[in-house]
């Protein structure tokens, strides 16, 4: 009796630990909202990669004996990169976008009042990641932004022009 008291109890252990890992959603263009075909989503650090389909979408996970907090990257070309980590417990779900600058040189000092010589940039910082995404129902919606240095120079100029008027 005592032994299969003691089975079901270890049987119940195992199958208590098996937990369900994954992301599903859509891929879509920042710029234009559409879908964007056979963008590459892995789950870092483990052997799962995926790309979307012609509409975009996507579904990426396993199972396994453990829960843990995946770290998703989602990479196309001509694209920034997105990376999300999905930290899981039993109340909820956290997302946390991964945000990083890189700093550009510019070929020439940008004086943002033009009327003042004396103020002047020569280093702009660009975000390397896309950073926007939404949660709807179980699933995730990524908006790559596209790779366009100078549309982003100009607009951060443009700014900066108008804090310094």
């Amino acid at each position: 009796m005592n032994k299969r008291i003691i089975l079901v109890l270890i049987s119940y252990l195992f199958i208590a630990c098996d937990c369900e890992v994954g992301i599903q959603g859509q891929i879509l263009s920042s710029n234009t909202g559409k879908p964007i075909e056979d963008a590459r989503i892995e789950i870092i650090d483990k052997e799962l990669v995926s790309s979307t389909d012609e509409n975009g979408y996507f579904s990426l996970g396993e199972m396994t004996g453990f829960c843990y907090s995946p770290r998703v990257r989602v990479t196309y070309k001509n694209h920034k990169p997105f990376e999300l980590e999905l930290k899981l417990n039993s109340d909820n779900r956290i997302f946390k976008v991964k945000e990083e600058s890189e700093y550009i040189d510019l070929d020439k000092p940008f004086y943002p009042n033009s009327e003042n010589k004396k103020t002047s940039i020569g280093v702009i910082p660009i975000e390397k990641y896309s950073r926007n995404f939404k949660i709807q129902n179980d699933s995730v919606f990524i908006y790559l932004d596209k790779k366009d240095l100078k549309r982003e120079i100009d607009s951060i100029k443009k700014i900066l022009s108008s804090r310094f008027q």
